[in-house]
């Protein structure tokens, strides 16, 4: 749980229970995981059977303060001001973050742009993880819906176990004799599965996708879920992605384009024909490369390919970090850590796959090698061709 987080595309992080096992390439050097074994009865534990650790009540009215902050607050020419008085005249006082008061009229202080807090759900497990009690779950939906200030981040690597877990939640709820909380989450859960179902209006739904394998399988399921924004997050990115030509053979779909929700479908999702529209489209992309002790480094030219992927549609592109690794130039490091990332992810050894030692720099480069030099997350920084990449998704 932190509040005011330091990861760059959010405001807060919330989670609702620790623990998890591991899914797919990307989790391999898991940073929660490391951190879990620190102390495994507050941390959850990883690993199928494992338990998974529910957090504190404590943590969660968190959430429930930030919406009510989030409610009274406005932005002014980009700042926030914070209500928290009214006048005998029935104005309101609001203060800034430098601590400067000003008074608005009730039609003019609502007339101002919302705040909208962004949380993400969660980073130390996954909120769509099959082995967590199902009534942790229904709780996490009634908070959300009990939270409508705030806008929450779903990220998943399991976003194919959606429509399963709200089954599960519906099986677990009465339908009569139920509490404000439960019939919420009922609400959520039909929401979500019904074809051509309502968008809940502070759901961020996300999944992960870390080369075009999990693209494949996981971009035309999130297609299909409704949600007001839909994003991925590439990180690690330990390979190329084409957004535009997800799908494919072992999936249900023959193609899926990201981008336009242009999809030919060829069989079911839920036992529902899923018939495609316009709205079923990505509205953000993250990318990241990795940290930690066994990072495995990222090629520029898959960064810069998802960049300009969203530059030609006009989806917003969010650069996180490099993180262990950064370009660099063969003749100007000095580090020990350093050697030549596959164009296409491949290799057994990081960054330099074995038999290339015949090569020298020109010919590397020339099949499409990056140099790359492991400098650490701190020095390697955020800067994609010379600039920082922050883009958002409007908020309407």
């Amino acid at each position: 749980m932190a509040e005011n987080s330091k990861i760059e595309w959010t405001t807060h992080t919330f989670n609702p229970w620790r623990g998890c096992t591991k899914w797919s390439p990307g989790c391999a050097n898991c940073y929660a995981e490391t951190l879990s074994k620190r102390n495994p009865a507050v941390l959850g534990e990883w690993g199928p059977g494992k338990p998974r650790v529910l957090a504190s009540a404590r943590m969660w009215k968190q959430p429930i303060k930030w919406d009510i902050t989030a409610n009274n607050t406005r932005l002014l020419n980009g700042e926030k001001m914070l209500r928290y008085q009214m006048t005998s005249d029935g104005d309101f006082k609001a203060y800034d973050t430098k601590a400067k008061t000003t008074i608005f009229r009730p039609d003019v202080w609502a007339a101002l742009p919302a705040w909208r807090p962004r949380v993400f759900c969660a980073s130390l497990a996954d909120w769509l993880d099959d082995e967590v009690p199902i009534e942790w779950l229904v709780r996490l939906m009634a908070l959300i819906v009990a939270t409508p200030n705030l806008d929450w981040l779903l990220l998943t690597k399991r976003i194919e176990n959606l429509r399963p877990r709200m089954e599960r939640v519906l099986n677990a709820i009465p339908r009569t004799n139920i509490t404000l909380a439960e019939a919420s989450a009922r609400a959520l859960a039909e929401a979500w599965l019904t074809t051509g179902g309502s968008i809940i209006h502070n759901i961020w739904l996300g999944t992960s996708v870390e080369n075009q394998d999990c693209a494949d399988k996981r971009i035309p399921v999130l297609l299909s879920i409704p949600a007001k924004v839909r994003f991925l997050s590439c990180e690690p990115l330990l390979g190329p992605v084409d957004l535009r030509k997800s799908g494919g053979p072992g999936t249900a779909y023959k193609s899926a384009n990201a981008f336009d929700g242009n999809a030919l479908f060829i069989g079911e999702i839920g036992g529902i024909d899923f018939a495609w529209s316009k709205r079923e489209m990505l509205h953000w992309v993250i990318c990241g490369g990795e940290s930690g002790p066994d990072a495995r480094p990222m090629h520029p030219d898959w960064a810069r390919s998802l960049r300009d992927q969203c530059k030609a549609v006009g989806v917003p592109f969010l650069f996180k970090q490099w993180g262990e690794w950064m370009p660099a130039r063969e003749e100007e490091t000095v580090s020990l850590h350093s050697g030549y990332c596959h164009p296409e992810g491949r290799g057994a050894k990081w960054p330099s796959p074995p038999g290339l030692g015949e090569y020298g720099p020109r010919e590397l480069e020339a099949r499409g090698f990056a140099f790359v030099a492991r400098v650490g997350k701190a020095k390697a920084g955020r800067l994609l061709d010379g600039r920082e990449w922050n883009e958002f998704p409007a908020q309407p």
